[in-house]
């Protein structure tokens, strides 16, 4: 998570031209997002349940699990999204399973809260959320990781929201295939009472 004097750096930043204006507001917007999405439990909470829901939705019926996962904020891409790495058993990549885990993402934003589907409807301030299903064993490889870096054995536990540059090369290493919400998250404005 980036430190206060970043965060200071990047929204007091005194532009030189328009484009660099935009920069600015552009990684406070991306600072924003990644505090957002790492510091805020419901939140975080809300994509543990999320996860679940689409699983038993989708992928039990057809004889499959989710061995392990985390996820992250992905802020290369503008606007920011939800990136959510699953280890999966009992599921092989085929055409048509394609199509079942891209609707696991959408499943999955119908599950996270009214703040989330406005930021994704409603604002556009987030993109579409992004399922990276990575190979058997890259959650044992990122325990290993973390153990060799001075973590626990007997205590370490897959963390449910990954910031670190390393371990977020490691799972992006063992990608092997890619899927994204297919469309919006049902969201209806509140309606304002007179």
């Amino acid at each position: 998570m980036a430190d206060s004097s970043t965060i200071s750096a990047a929204t007091t930043r005194q532009p030189a031209a328009s484009s660099s204006l935009s920069q600015v507001t552009t990684d406070a917007e991306k600072l924003a997002f990644i505090e957002e999405v790492t510091t805020n439990v419901d939140a975080v909470q809300e994509r543990v349940l999320a996860v679940d829901r689409a699983a038993s939705a989708l992928l039990r019926p057809r004889g499959a699990a989710v061995a392990d996962y985390t996820s992250r904020a992905c802020v290369e891409t503008a606007p920011g999204h939800y990136v959510i790495y699953w280890e999966l058993e009992g599921f092989t990549i085929t055409a048509a399973a394609k199509d079942v885990l891209d609707r696991c993402c959408l499943e999955m934003e119908e599950a996270l809260g009214s703040v989330y589907r406005q930021s994704r409807v409603a604002d556009g301030s987030v993109g579409p959320l992004e399922i990276r299903v990575v190979r058997p064993g890259t959650f044992e490889e990122l325990a290993d990781y973390a153990v060799s870096r001075g973590a626990s054995v007997g205590q370490y536990k897959v963390p449910r929201c990954v910031t670190a540059p390393p371990d977020i090369d490691l799972l992006d290493s063992r990608v092997v295939s890619n899927h994204f919400s297919p469309a919006l998250p049902h969201w209806v404005p509140r309606q304002q009472f007179q």
